[in-house]
């Protein structure tokens, strides 16, 4: 089991929208050190995550954190940035990013990217939560007029009063492959 650890509560709020099953391909973008990866890598049995940072500091400390999901095969942790990125034919039911910048800017190439790597059904949820509350809602904002533009559908979109800031996040699927029983917005 990997190193258990007490993590904010953006990432608990995450891992609950998720709902996480022990099969799940999941692709997290901008890991870290690896909380996310710790955490869902204890749920998974026959499931796999791939986890990305462009910071090498990082993917070295989410890889020493992560060691036994490494070994296991849980896991695969990855220094590239999303834009460099290449998944060959893996396909992810669930694709997350937690306060990664470039979903609020035009960023058409790792959209599309995103969109090859997402399988059918799949989803994506970019989570953010910034230091001013009073920032959520322009972001939520950007991020949704972004997917939108570049072919996402916006399924949810819900907000959270956490500890030290609103959080909110946006669950997008493409046309085609939604999944039944989502939709609406929260908040």
């Amino acid at each position: 089991m990997a190193t258990v650890e007490k993590i904010a509560s953006r990432f608990t709020w995450t891992l609950e929208l998720l709902n996480i099953q022990p099969g799940d391909h999941v692709l997290e973008i901008g890991c870290g050190h690896g909380v996310a990866v710790c955490a869902i890598g204890d749920l998974l049995v026959d499931g796999r995550i791939i986890a990305i940072d462009r910071s090498y500091d990082m993917v070295e400390l989410a890889r020493h954190k992560n060691r036994s999901h490494l070994k296991s095969g849980k896991a695969d942790i990855r220094p590239v940035s999303l834009d460099q990125a290449d998944f060959g034919g893996d396909r992810f039911n669930r694709i997350f990013a937690i306060n990664v910048s470039l979903f609020e800017q035009q960023a058409d190439r790792e959209l599309d990217i995103i969109k090859g790597a997402l399988a059918p059904g799949g989803r994506l949820f970019v989570v953010y939560q910034p230091p001013n509350a009073a920032k959520t809602r322009p972001l939520a904002d950007r991020t949704i007029g972004n997917l939108e533009a570049n072919g996402f559908t916006i399924d949810r979109v819900l907000f959270k009063d956490l500890d030290p800031a609103t959080a909110t996040c946006i669950e997008a699927t493409l046309p085609g492959v939604r999944s039944p029983g989502r939709s609406g917005s929260s908040g």
